[in-house]
């Protein structure tokens, strides 16, 4: 749905993020793409990246629980757009790091906010903020099955899609101007 920029926050080997990215360029060749993560690029990253014609997106080196996330990052000329329309949260998995995540989402006006490990036992963190941060919004999707070889509850996604009656407003509202106009 009209997706013209994408930033991942934690996309340790790439996997999902090179997922995620070659499927909304189908849509929109131009896209605008950035991956985050405290270790380096992976060489699969970096292939995607440097080995295809063009420069497929950017990747930032930084931890995402860090409080100088975009400041450092607008340092760079290759940042992510103030309108940013998805992002997908599987950086630092502790609540107050998802918390500031979710946050920094919403300062970047995201019309979509994708959460990692929503249910997984695994991550109990991850589960309370997610648990937490859907009560805000009418939108709301859950993908949580579970494969029946599995022994436990793991993983999960949650997709937020942010509707003016979210009640993340209106501390935000400066950050959606299709909504308020401003």
């Amino acid at each position: 749905k009209n997706i013209n920029s994408y930033l991942e926050i934690g996309c340790r080997w790439g996997g999902t993020f090179i997922l995620i990215n070659e499927l909304l360029r189908k849509y929109n060749p131009s896209l605008d793409a950035h991956c985050v993560d405290y270790i380096p690029a992976s060489d699969i990253l970096d292939i995607y990246q440097n080995k295809f014609e063009g420069n497929r997106f950017y990747y930032h080196q930084l931890e995402s629980f860090s409080p100088y996330l975009f400041i450092r990052m607008y340092g760079d000329v290759n940042v992510p757009k103030p309108q940013t329309d998805l992002v997908f949260i599987d950086g630092c998995h502790t609540y107050f790091c998802i918390q500031e995540d979710y946050h920094r989402a919403l300062f970047l006006g995201a019309k979509y906010i994708i959460f990692h490990d929503i249910v997984s036992s695994s991550s109990i963190s991850s589960k309370l903020s997610w648990e937490n941060i859907k009560k805000k919004h009418k939108k709301v999707y859950e993908f949580t099955d579970q494969y029946e070889s599995v022994n436990g509850v793991f993983m999960g996604i949650g997709v937020i899609e942010i509707d003016k009656e979210d009640d993340c407003f209106p501390h935000f509202e400066e950050y959606y101007p299709q909504f308020f106009g401003k």
